[in-house]
């Protein structure tokens, strides 16, 4: 766990899959998700999704615009990283870093 833990903290802000932090730990990709739902309680998709939401959100209450933040947290596509901040935090990061 704490190899995949390692690649996801030092590359959540490139666009990730499980299947690559699986690859990287020489694991299957029902193994990971097994391994994470054990120690973790949560899937690795939502590991991930976590750990980029949570940097989003610092860099938005830094006066980071949406767009930076969305690159910088690993989402290739604007909309899907304004729909998953909406979905996780319940507004939009704009409306958050307005806060």
């Amino acid at each position: 766990l704490e190899t995949a833990l390692n690649y996801i903290n030092a590359n959540y802000a490139n666009n990730i899959s499980v299947e690559e932090v699986a690859d990287n730990c020489y694991m299957s990709l029902s193994n990971i998700n097994a391994l994470f739902k054990r120690k973790l309680g949560t899937s690795a998709a939502k590991y991930i999704t976590a750990k980029r939401m949570t940097k989003a959100k610092q860099l938005l209450m830094n006066g980071e615009s949406v767009a930076s933040t969305a690159e910088k947290c690993g989402y290739l596509d604007y909309t899907s990283f304004i729909r998953a901040f909406k979905r996780v935090t319940g507004v939009s990061p704009g409306r958050y870093g307005k806060k």
